[in-house]
């Protein structure tokens, strides 16, 4: 799933730097560059394993927990705590306990979310939905002071320039961090499959040969028949898979689920070997992160301020005075021109996110040739994310390559919309759901930088503010398509995106008249 945005993808600000409290190395010891890298790869390492300990989890939540939705209604808390943690408390919280203590907590959260699958029941999960929202939007503005602070340790070894080595190491991280979709959904994809049940198809049930598994739930669904049971005998007369209520057709009809239910739930047993070796993953890498070096809390200049001001009530009134400045910035960037132009392709990237999670990975994944094999269909959507990244990354110098990509990025989400609403699923093309899962992740490569860039050309002057708009923009729509996943049918979601994703295009080419227009004229 992509998923929230840092401020550390871009080149920073003067600001930014300024307010990166790790900026100020007070370690007496001589370090190498070595050294350095080889720190900055273990923060790398314990980032990648709290998120891949969930990433597989989450593309897997419209399926295993399809009981009354869940799955997504846990995720729709998730979206919305984030965004009011990110938007309002993440920088105080830092402040107040610095960033390595509030990776650590964001950690323990997702051991905790992870834990909280093992019983799928609402009182459990939909808190746990609540608690990863709250480790998500923790997690990022420490994460961009530690790329911050072993860039600038970068510099003074290197004699090199300080911007320069932050946006590598940035670099390095993301291309570390995209890695979560492979690694997270490699594991579920390995563990389901073997704890896939084999089909059995029984002709004769008055064979000799035939022995009956000890619990009649472990046979796959995928085998719908007319079943007699006498004592421990059973007869399967067929072997049918109704594919009427996948693809577009499907409207989270709750029958139909209960009737092919092993088709998006698995074993249970499978399940929690896959949850621990997810729990594992979290676990782990929360001593690698106690093995991070902690960064310098504040400056002499600055201890010795906060000691001349220490009341309690001031820092209270100050910390409110900051939130409330932060809030009116936000506001007036959410109805500024440029902002409400670039908005409509922002939502559009939150819910085309959200729909391959939510709505590929149940409808044309899982219903048509079973759970076990969504975390194949994002794995290969991931490598292909990641793969164009890279490809629009090495073009992206050059205008006409941009718009190349973007104009490809449009007509190959419209065509994959529109085989979602022909195709009619059937037992010999089953598998083309899985490869229109794997082919989304081609345009989320170019959607995720290009909009990215756009933000970072459009609001140079304001990109703190900018970024978390762009992350609460991402975040309504996942908590849009998570909150209407059980009252609209796939292919009136299917007409949503088109309508957003048209309606995103055109406010993109308004957003650049318009930019292009105030660069020649900028006293308009």
């Amino acid at each position: 799933m992509e998923r929230i945005q840092m401020n550390g993808k871009y080149p920073l600000s003067s600001e930014d730097a300024n307010d990166a409290s790790c900026i100020i190395s007070d370690e007496s010891a001589p370090i190498t560059a070595k050294t350095v890298y080889i720190k900055f790869l273990l923060f790398c390492v314990s980032i990648l394993l709290s998120i891949s300990s969930y990433s597989g989890l989450i593309d897997l939540q419209s399926s295993i927990n399809i009981s009354d939705a869940l799955g997504t209604r846990s995720l729709t808390l998730m979206s919305i705590s984030t965004v009011i943690c990110c938007l309002f408390f993440a920088p105080i919280v830092t402040s107040a306990f610095g960033a390595k203590n509030t990776i650590l907590c964001s950690q323990v959260g997702y051991v905790l979310y992870v834990v909280s699958n093992y019983f799928p029941v609402s009182y459990v999960l939909l808190p746990g939905g609540v608690v990863l929202g709250i480790a998500e939007g923790f997690l990022y503005t420490p994460t961009l002071m530690y790329c911050t602070y072993f860039g600038r340790q970068l510099a003074g070894i290197e004699s090199s320039k300080v911007k320069e080595n932050v946006n590598r190491l940035v670099g390095y991280f993301w291309a570390i961090f995209q890695m979560n979709e492979i690694l997270g959904n490699s594991i579920s994809t390995i563990i389901l499959n073997l704890g896939k049940p084999a089909l059995i198809n029984v002709t004769d049930a008055h064979s000799p040969d035939f022995s009956l598994p000890t619990s009649a739930s472990s046979l796959n669904t995928s085998i719908v028949s007319n079943t007699s049971v006498t004592g421990y005998s059973t007869v399967l007369d067929s072997a049918v898979h109704d594919y009427s209520m996948c693809g577009a057709d499907d409207c989270y009809n709750e029958n139909e689920f209960d009737a092919k239910q092993d088709s998006y739930v698995p074993l249970r047993n499978t399940v929690h070997v896959m949850l621990a070796v997810y729990t594992t993953l979290a676990v782990v890498a929360i001593p690698i992160m106690c093995f991070t070096p902690s960064l310098p809390r504040k400056s002499k200049k600055d201890i010795q301020q906060e000691t001349n001001n220490n009341n309690s009530s001031k820092q209270i009134a100050l910390n409110a005075k900051q939130m409330w400045k932060h809030f009116m910035k936000t506001l007036e960037q959410l109805i500024s021109p440029q902002q409400l132009l670039i908005t409509p392709l922002t939502l559009y990237h939150g819910l085309y996110v959200s729909f391959i999670s939510s709505e590929i990975s149940r409808a044309f994944v899982s219903c048509t040739v079973g759970v076990e094999m969504v975390g194949l269909g994002m794995f290969g959507g991931g490598f292909l994310t990641v793969f164009v990244s890279v490809v629009y990354g090495t073009w992206a110098k050059s205008n006409l390559c941009r718009q190349w990509l973007l104009a490809m990025s449009i007509l190959l989400d419209a065509s994959l919309y529109i085989i979602c609403l022909l195709w009619r699923p059937s037992e010999d093309d089953a598998y083309l759901g899985l490869v229109i899962c794997i082919v989304f992740g081609i345009s989320d490569g170019v959607w995720s930088p290009l909009i990215d860039g756009k933000y970072a050309k459009y609001f140079s002057q304001n990109e703190e503010i900018a970024y978390s708009v762009s992350n609460l923009w991402n975040c309504v729509g996942f908590t849009m398509m998570y909150g209407w996943t059980t009252l609209l049918c796939v292919r009136v979601k299917i007409y949503i995106q088109l309508s957003v994703l048209f309606i995103g295009v055109i406010g993109l080419y308004g957003a650049e008249l318009r930019h292009k227009k105030k660069k020649e004229n900028p006293a308009t």
